[in-house]
């Protein structure tokens, strides 16, 4: 039989497994919708196949970072082992956002990560006196 060295499944440490059970790992940077509402910073994901449980949304300093682990099976009479698809990306956060009410969903293989602006930084009326 042989054996090959590579990244055991759902971990980050390596080890010898059975040629046959070999995983392709590939890591892509998801496609990224931005856009502004009066109330938000609304940024848009495209991470095909993932579920909640393998989307990790969090600040680090002054980034917002997404990773996110898909395993795509093998299909039958296609040569090849399964694939793992890691997507990454950051982005750095500016003055203005309440970090505390940041919130994300997942639907459909699309994330969605609402960051709100502060009371300060939304639009307001300004009366005018005579």
């Amino acid at each position: 039989m042989t054996t090959t060295t590579l990244a055991k499944p759902g971990t980050n440490t390596c080890g010898t497994v059975p040629a046959e059970t070999k995983e392709r790992i590939q890591h892509a940077v998801p496609a990224v919708d931005l856009y502004e509402t009066k109330k938000d910073y609304v940024l848009v994901a495209d991470v095909p196949g993932a579920t909640p449980e393998n989307v990790d949304v969090r600040i680090e300093g002054e980034d917002l970072a997404i990773e996110v682990t898909v395993m795509h099976t093998p299909v039958p009479g296609i040569p090849g082992g399964a694939t793992r698809v890691i997507y990454k990306r950051e982005f750095a956060l500016g003055r203005g956002l309440s970090r505390e009410d940041i919130a994300a969903t997942l639907k459909h293989g699309v994330l969605t990560v609402t960051l709100p602006k502060t009371p300060e930084r939304q639009p307001r009326q300004i009366k005018v006196n005579h």
